[in-house]
């Protein structure tokens, strides 16, 4: 191999340079370069990465022949950085070698296999790939494919490092929406695109003369609505999704019938461009807007009612939400008028911009009217403040754009306003207020329109915008950050809509497409743990106040967060390493935590002052975890990792004494027993109860005295690991989950066991139930229902595409939380078996879930590094 490489040593010693930090094993590339001795031309051509591809299958081959699995597992793990530096136009090639060696990369493990998984789905990819012309292309294709896996986390945190700045160039997160469907059909630019209300459907209209509906599951052009003759400016849905009305520049308005695709009725021609349509929330009527005059339509006839005249050209209108006034805007006056469409008398005027006004709009409670103007600002009027019914005074004017602002859009849960200008920006302004909260930047042309998600049914609330430079973007309006951006269209994008239950984003193009978008992954709830600078290991909620407490292994500090407001209400400063765990104790009084500086501290919830700092030699050192015992006497402490081995068999008992001068330690015991790693600790929460139970790996549950610290039983049976344990309500059964696929019931007051069977992989966790039932999460992507009694299985809960994680039960509300690898918690009503909600996450795995006292709220831990916090009252 070496007289092979010596050919061309000043490539090698090019390709030896992106390999020179790693542990290159025995056969290593970078070992051999150092033999021949020659590195004066390292650095020199750095990127002639053609000719350092092409020493790889020579490479890889020369470990295969070897059939040395950990050097191929070391020099595999070394991939990451040919991943990133060689040409993304490689990769495909690189994967097709490594499918030469299907069979001996199969035994890999850990990085080392994903890095082969990885070169796997780029060489299933395509020639999508291998099509590209250039490297932002390239890096394009692959953002939109999702080839790279979200569990390679280490792996993606470099990628998005690279291509956000060698590729992209651009100051966003990395973007993991993809496009679902490009809707080509139409020959010209589309002007407008709007969802039916039930979302299956989707209308767009073109300066082609036609109007098209989509179907938006499979992306299919349902039907081509042809009969204008001209450009078609706009369309729109009636509030049952029956009818669709589409206005056009040959001065007419078509209503079409969406179930037979037939022309319902031709509204009869205007005297001049139709520029806007609009149905009544109560479905009765129908009004255009066209040169001087919004017209009412009955929907039943298709006669006209009555016509309402502006000072110019009317170039928008809209009803309020309960459908008793309109408002209009010109485009050749600077005020907008109020009319009542039953009693067709005009009811107000609002004068106060000092140029035409585009747009304008009713609040989602009908109490505002926002109005957005060429003079560079929007104004706020406020319908309760005007009595006479004549005159609507303006209650604020937002000024702090430098262009014409071009559009407007109310929050539907938050008193926000986004407004979208000429300026390249997109502003936030509180509608209370009147103050900006938030310029949004980004965008290089006109934001031409802005549009937010939902009606408060999702778990976050998200802004979209449209832009003159071919792109739409989608933002955190609580944060003002960019957390998605499109920009597949060729030409501007005229708007944006977000599909009714969110997970959608559809935008229209003057490249004559449209495309829908996958935003599910960025509809996930604010962090509530963003000062963490790692994964949140432990979180625990207060049972007398509303308080959660989170930390971090990578974090000093313990954060103390204010329910339901999810603020942050106290920082508990004092350990000089990070925090594996923290627990309150039963009566709320105490917080309890364990840090990686070998302490265990206890802060007083009242005054958040540490009360206790104990270092004690028989607690075993390393990553500890700790509970508090029903009566808050006793603390117990096990190894989760970190330690020396023979402290992962052991754990710990601390007893604590309240006197004069506070809270002290009385006793610790180190409890031996187990003969391999102890995996789980949990206390008998009957208050009279004295029993201890801990899991391990050594196949068996042990039961003990936790005031004596003698063993009280030794439960086996379970053929691997067992994981986990919970006691029931009352004490008196213990179940006990295992990897080996069951979950077992013991008596604490009799020898029976009752073996729960049924999962097809390993048991994470179970949780007793009200009316003698228990639930168990399983790694077969399910959660099954036992009858307590008799072992039988009562019901399995499906719906989860990955591994459940764990399982949490709220007696109040007589709910399930489930959570899964798929990125979800789903929420089980016991009593029906459905599916109440489904809180998603965008971070991949949600590893951990948990319900407050009063079950109100529920925490996740997820893998992107946050706890997340639900109120549950606006998700049922």
């Amino acid at each position: 191999a070496r007289e092979h490489y010596r050919s061309d040593k000043h490539t090698l010693s090019i390709f030896a340079s992106y390999f020179s930090h790693a542990t290159i094993p025995k056969y290593g590339i970078v070992q051999m370069v150092e033999l021949d001795g020659d590195q004066e031309v390292k650095g020199q051509n750095r990127f002639n990465i053609r000719r350092a591809q092409e020493l790889f299958p020579a490479s890889l081959s020369l470990y295969t022949d070897h059939d040395d699995i950990s050097a191929l597992q070391k020099w595999c793990s070394s991939l990451e950085d040919l991943f990133l530096v060689c040409h993304f136009k490689y990769w495909p090639d690189v994967a097709r070698e490594l499918g030469r060696y299907k069979e001996q990369l199969n035994r890999l493990r850990g990085p080392a296999r994903v890095v082969f998984d990885v070169y796997s789905l780029l060489s299933a990819s395509g020639s999508a790939l291998e099509d590209s012309e250039t490297t932002s292309s390239f890096a394009s294709d692959l953002l939109h494919l999702q080839v790279i896996p979200r569990s390679a986390s280490w792996l993606l945190k470099k990628i998005r490092t690279y291509v956000k700045d060698i590729v992209l160039g651009c100051e966003e997160e990395w973007d993991w929406s993809r496009c679902i469907s490009i809707l080509k059909g139409h020959t010209q630019g589309v002007s407008h695109c709007v969802f039916s209300p039930d979302g299956t459907l989707l209308a767009s209209c073109s300066h082609d003369n036609t109007c098209r509906l989509w179907r938006v599951d499979t992306g299919k052009c349902e039907a081509t609505l042809r009969g204008h003759r001209d450009i078609i400016a706009y369309c729109a849905f009636s509030k049952d999704g029956s009818l669709l009305a589409s206005c056009s520049n040959d001065m007419s308005c078509l209503v079409w019938d969406v179930s037979t695709r037939d022309l319902k009725f031709r509204v009869p021609r205007h005297k001049g461009y139709v520029n806007h349509c609009v149905f009544s929330p109560r479905g009765d009527l129908l009004v255009t807007c066209a040169d001087q005059a919004c017209t009412l339509w009955d929907v039943e006839t298709g006669k006209r009612k009555y016509s309402f005249f502006h000072y110019g050209r009317v170039s928008s209108c809209d009803f309020s939400p309960d459908g008793s006034l309109l408002v209009a805007s010109s485009l050749d006056s600077s005020c907008c008028l109020l009319w009542d469409p039953y009693t067709k008398q005009k009811v107000g005027t609002m004068e106060g911009h000092e140029n035409i006004v585009y747009y304008s709009t009713f609040s989602p409670n009908g109490k505002q009217i926002a109005s957005c103007s060429r003079d560079y600002c929007c104004r706020l009027w406020n319908l309760s403040q005007y009595a006479d019914r004549t005159k609507v005074e303006c209650a604020l004017t937002l000024e702090g754009h430098t262009a014409s602002v071009s559009f407007c859009a109310f929050s539907p849960i938050q008193s926000i306003l986004a407004t979208s200008s000429d300026d390249h920006t997109c502003r936030i302004w509180s509608t209370e207020t009147g103050d900006c909260i938030h310029v949004l930047s980004g965008h290089k042309l006109e934001v031409l329109r802005c549009t937010f998600s939902g009606d408060g049914t999702l778990p976050l609330t998200l802004l979209a915008t449209a832009s003159a430079d071919n792109s739409s973007r989608i933002w955190n309006p609580s944060e003002g950050k960019c957390v998605a951006v499109f920009d597949k269209h060729t030409s501007a994008v005229n708007n944006c809509m977000f599909s009714p239950d969110g997970t959608k984003l559809v935008s229209c193009s003057e490249d004559s497409t449209c495309r829908l978008w996958d935003v599910t992954n960025v509809c996930s709830v604010p962090e509530r743990e963003r000062e963490h600078s790692s994964s949140a290991t432990s979180f625990a909620f207060s049972s007398r106040r509303d308080l959660l407490a989170t930390c971090s292994s990578k974090h000093s500090k313990v954060h103390i967060w204010q329910l339901p407001e999810g603020k942050l209400k106290s920082t508990l400063e004092g350990h000089t390493e990070g925090i594996n765990s923290c627990t309150f104790s039963p009566d709320g009084a105490w917080l309890a935590t364990c840090s990686k500086d070998k302490s265990c501290r206890l802060w007083d919830t009242s005054t958040w002052e540490c009360i206790l700092c104990h270092l004690d030699e028989k607690i075993p050192l390393g990553e500890l975890e700790c509970i508090f015992s029903p009566c808050g006497s006793m603390l117990a402490f096990y190894v989760t990792s970190g330690a020396k081995p023979r402290y992962f068999n052991d754990w710990c008992i601390v007893r604590l004494a309240r006197g004069m001068d506070g809270v002290q330690v009385q006793s610790a015991s180190l409890v031996k027993g187990h003969i391999h790693h102890v995996t789980y600790c949990a206390f008998s929460p009957c208050p009279s109860s004295t029993l201890v139970a801990t899991t391990s790996n050594d196949y068996s549950c042990r039961v003990w005295d936790s005031r004596t610290g003698k063993i009280k039983g030794l439960l086996e049976g379970h053929s691997k690991e067992v994981t986990f344990c919970a006691f029931s309500q009352d004490g008196q059964l213990l179940a006990t989950c295992s990897n080996d696929g069951t979950c077992r019931l013991w008596d604490m007051t009799s020898e029976r066991t009752v073996i729960l069977e049924g999962h097809s992989e390993r048991v994470t966790s179970c949780v007793f139930c009200e009316e003698n039932q228990i639930v168990t999460s399983s790694l077969d992507k399910t959660c099954r229902i036992w009858d307590i009694s008799s072992g039988e299985c009562r019901d399995t809960l499906k719906g989860h595409t990955n591994a459940v994680t764990f399982c949490s039960y709220s007696p109040q509300r007589s709910l399930l939380a489930s959570s899964s690898e798929d990125g979800t918690c789903r929420l089980w009503d016991l009593k029906t078996r459905e599916c109440k909600a489904t809180l998603k996450c965008h971070a991949g795995i949600v590893s951990r879930c948990l319900f407050s006292p009063d079950g109100s709220f529920l925490a996740l831990k997820c893998e992107d590094r946050t706890c997340r916090l639900w109120d549950l009252a606006s998700h049922l």
